[in-house]
């Protein structure tokens, strides 16, 4: 079981009730404290959807006797009344030893690393959808992970030339090139990573 904390809706003005939802391709998802199932959705306020997110909602993977190496991925969805909605990914590793390969999306990610050797994909179709989102890696360790964009550069030494610090120096934002239409950007938060801390990975 893993429980995740810190989501939260924004919305102007305004609105209905709306419905959440969160599924996982092996596993299911609930809200912590009633134990609901969010994967046919539940319908609430904005201040109560995130009541609900403020407390948690909780993963339970799927039975895996063997515990066979298992990449999960977690699409969270919150839709109005008219609608109109939008989604997060959440990709992690469910279950196996040692670090794994992270495939992101064409939508807006979070990925969680596994603290070993890691490797996050990001599906970066330039030519024909302009970007791969505004993306947030946890727990990435500059000496053991390794970031892949399809379709660019990868290497450490191009993310470092591509970052800058944010977050009063607490996160490292990497703004990679889009060579098709630099109209279209997209970006890459290293939460908890400091520019020292990437460019030691570099020299290292």
């Amino acid at each position: 079981m893993t429980k995740v904390i810190g989501l939260a809706v924004f919305d102007v003005g305004d609105v209905d009730n709306l419905t959440i939802s969160a599924v996982a391709d092996h596993g299911t998802v609930s809200t912590s404290v009633a134990h609901v199932p969010l994967a046919n959705g539940l319908n609430e306020s904005l201040a109560d959807i995130n009541a609900t997110l403020n407390s948690g909602i909780v993963y339970r993977p799927n039975n895996n006797p063997d515990n066979q190496k298992i990449v999960d991925h977690v699409l969270v969805t919150v839709t109005d009344s008219h609608g109109l909605s939008d989604s997060l990914n959440l990709v992690f590793k469910q279950s196996g030893e040692g670090g794994a390969i992270l495939q992101g999306t064409e939508g807006k990610d979070i990925f969680f690393a596994t603290g070993g050797n890691d490797t996050f994909v990001f599906n970066a179709d330039f030519a024909n959808n302009g970007s791969f989102g505004h993306d947030t890696i946890r727990g990435f360790d500059v000496y053991h992970d390794v970031i892949g964009i399809n379709g660019i550069q990868e290497d450490l030494a191009y993310l470092y030339a591509h970052a800058t610090s944010v977050n009063d120096g607490a996160d490292v934002l990497i703004t990679p090139d889009n060579p098709f239409d630099p109209s279209h950007t997209s970006t890459i938060l290293l939460k908890g990573v400091t520019m020292e801390q990437l460019h030691g990975g570099l020299s290292a």
